[in-house]
């Protein structure tokens, strides 16, 4: 029988501390579900590398596993730091230049032309908002900083200037090209990253059509600008992603909790999954065991709604990426305990077209488990909406969702509760029950007594209706 991993889902962020084929497996097998690959950091070689990891482990392990490739986005960052990373002492004086001099403690950034917009006075912030300084002067060749808050920056971190405009298109030439690269992988799921209005979703869309690439869209929420627009663009994405990092930078830090929960109760309303990221459990890049605090921060995020939770810094530099990957799942598991049947629903638009009857037949679908008593909820779809109906539901009744289409049982791999299940041989509407019967019992997930809903999408009904149908085995 195939392991149950939390219905929450996990997302781990590769990088140099998890870029080997062994380090991949056991994130997989500790309960990650989605990689992460960040298009700030790493040559597309590399991405390539990391991809092929990703879907090699997924083959040896039976099970799908997702690729996010999350787009730089429109943003300053520094260049490459000596060493990887260093320390900021207070009151120290470092040089931010156009073009690395040798000098230690010189620092460069991706845009040249921020320096020009730099003056006297103006404040700098890096890693998150958490260190700060201060232009003191202008050199020949850039600025000088005086370090006003301290602490450890790394290479190709954000640079936030707070009151000036990067000036950088929605989506760059790097990320048209790091768009290109992901393509030809064939990622499952886009980051856009500081998204500011619904045009930069369409815009998006526009290129990946362009370039056949037929993966979700993750809308990054980290601008106080798409707060405007939310419900727009959360509509036109395929998911969300609430970057709490960014997002404390452009907004008081102090709304971020209240912020978080809005965005994740809209995604829930409107039927779209959202990952809750940035520092969950930023300690473990340390140690091996997270804080109290942090324990709560990952607790309250599923309680709130979201869908899957995200370890950034923790899994891809972090000295414990797959102690980290292990304690959000224990902490997933024990927080879902306190979920009741149906604890979330989507809205119930006006039901004129099928797609619109998908929650209200999830609904009832989920009602009838529970009423019944069964034992699994088990969805065939062909894009994936059906699976994704349930999801918003909430139902402890675990859900399997089969597709015949491989892209559609990646996709699934961020719904809440749903476990994806390709069907490898031709299925058509009249033989997929008697097929997943036959699979069902092969691994040991039912016997004689049993009694399983099924939903059945258009596709797969046979009339183009969804439809309803209780089992008993």
């Amino acid at each position: 029988m195939l392991e149950l991993l939390p219905r929450t889902k996990i997302v781990a962020t590769l990088g140099p501390a998890s870029e080997d084929k062994e380090t991949v497996r056991r994130l997989a097998e500790a309960g990650a579900s989605l990689f992460r690959l960040n298009s700030a950091h790493g040559e597309p070689a590399w991405h390539d590398r990391m991809a092929e990891l990703v879907r090699r482990v997924s083959r040896q392990l039976g099970r799908p596993l997702a690729i996010l490739q999350d787009l730089s986005g429109p943003k300053w960052r520094l260049g490459d730091v000596p060493g990887g990373a260093m320390i900021l002492q207070p009151g120290q004086t470092v040089r931010l230049l156009r073009q690395p001099q040798g000098q230690p403690g010189d620092l460069t950034c991706n845009y040249p032309q921020l320096l020009e917009q730099l003056s006297p006075g103006t404040t700098l912030l890096l890693a998150d908002g958490t260190v700060a300084l201060r232009v003191v002067a202008r050199v020949s060749d850039g600025v000088q900083l005086q370090v006003v808050v301290p602490g450890e920056i790394r290479s190709r971190q954000g640079i936030t200037a707070p009151g000036l405009s990067t000036g950088l298109p929605a989506l760059t030439p790097k990320d048209l090209q790091d768009l290109e690269s992901a393509a030809r992988r064939q990622v499952d799921y886009v980051g856009l990253s500081f998204v500011g209005s619904p045009e930069d979703v369409q815009r998006l869309r526009q290129e990946m059509h362009r370039l056949r690439l037929e993966a979700g869209i993750v809308a990054k929420i980290e601008r106080a600008a798409a707060l405007e627009h939310l419900d727009s663009i959360i509509r036109l994405s395929d998911a969300v992603m609430v970057a709490r990092g960014d997002l404390g930078v452009e907004v008081e830090l102090a709304r971020v909790p209240l912020l978080q929960k809005e965005v994740i109760a809209r995604c829930r309303v409107l039927g779209k999954p959202v990952i809750t990221a940035t520092q969950m459990l930023e300690s473990m890049r340390h140690s091996n065991r997270p804080t109290r605090a942090e324990v709560s921060d990952v607790a309250n995020a599923i309680l709130d709604g979201t869908d899957a939770v995200m370890l950034s810094a923790e899994t891809a530099s972090g000295q414990y990426p797959v102690e980290a990957v292990l304690t959000m799942r224990r902490i997933a598991e024990a927080t879902e305990l306190a979920l009741a049947q149906g604890a979330f629903h989507s809205a119930h638009p006006d039901a004129t077209t099928s797609r619109q009857m998908l929650p209200i037949i999830a609904e009832v679908a989920g009602y009838l488990a529970d009423r019944v008593r069964a034992k699994l909820l088990i969805v065939a779809t062909h894009g994936g909406h059906s699976a994704l109906a349930l999801s918003k539901q909430r139902f402890l009744t675990p859900v399997l969702g089969f597709s015949n289409r491989e892209d559609t049982v990646r996709r699934m791999c961020l719904y809440w509760g749903v476990w994806p299940v390709y069907c490898a041989e031709p299925t058509t509407p009249g033989t997929f029950l008697p097929q997943t019967l036959r699979w069902l019992e092969d691994h040991g997930w039912v016997q004689r007594g049993d009694r399983l809903v099924f939903v059945l999408g258009a596709h797969w009904s046979g009339n183009g209706c969804h439809s309803l149908l209780l089992y008993e085995v």
